[in-house]
């Protein structure tokens, strides 16, 4: 079962916070699986540009798994241990077969709106009617958060606590709405950290690895697995 804790309005200054601990610990293992997962990217980029949507498919599904490995060695960093390459790979070889109906399905959504976006016709803007442009853009932003809500969450939750694809999904959208102005509150933090750090290369590569760290703090705060003090659980 997952217990969804509410984070406190403030959390985003101690995810932050405690993200530059982490990173100053471990730099040479964060830097390394950033690098790693830059390069596979632009490999999978490569991919996609070529078969399309069968490598779209496998980078959402190659990214899914990569993403619990970095939940697993957070996991363990923050458990007092030296995050290893090889707690990256874990998901690729245990629970495999588990996490690959869900990151499946989650490609698939990707995929579908990918596809959308693509054949989107532009003389549904009318720049004669600005309004109606203006509906139209809030209406794809609602629709593309919704799906991102039930979407972001839901591979750890198939991961950590063995649910299904509904429950994965259906928790993952009730963790986002319940911590809806803390995540609101963390984002518009990062907004000038992230331009004053734009300012010089080197303070890219601080800010970077920070955020990266950050938002994988976040699901550990919103689940049975807080980590910080002042939140509030779901009986």
């Amino acid at each position: 079962m997952i217990n969804i804790r509410q984070a406190p309005l403030g959390a985003g200054k101690g995810w932050i916070t405690q993200s530059f601990k982490l990173f100053r610990e471990r730099k040479l293992f964060w830097y390394s699986y950033i690098i790693f997962m830059i390069l596979s990217g632009l490999i999978l980029s490569a991919l996609n540009g070529t078969i399309l949507i069968v490598g779209q498919a496998i980078g959402a599904i190659f990214f899914g798994y990569l993403g619990i490995g970095m939940l697993v060695a957070l996991k363990k960093q923050l458990a007092g241990q030296a995050p290893q390459f090889e707690d990256v790979m874990e998901p690729f070889t245990k629970k495999g077969k588990e996490l690959l109906p869900i990151l499946c399905f989650l490609a698939i959504i990707q995929i579908i709106m990918s596809v959308s976006t693509a054949n989107l016709n532009p003389e549904a803007f009318n720049p004669e009617d600005p309004l109606s442009n203006i509906g139209f853009s809030l209406l794809s932003i609602l629709i593309s958060t919704t799906v991102g809500m039930f979407t972001i969450y839901s591979i750890p939750n198939v991961y950590f606590y063995e649910v299904g694809i509904l429950d994965s999904l259906t928790s993952s959208f009730k963790i986002c709405l319940r911590n809806l102005l803390p995540l609101t509150v963390y984002y518009l933090m990062l907004v000038p950290v992230c331009i004053l750090s734009a300012i010089t290369i080197v303070g890219i590569f601080i800010i970077l690895p920070i955020v990266f760290i950050s938002s994988l703090i976040m699901y550990f705060e919103f689940t049975g697995d807080g980590l910080l003090v002042g939140t509030k659980t779901d009986q």
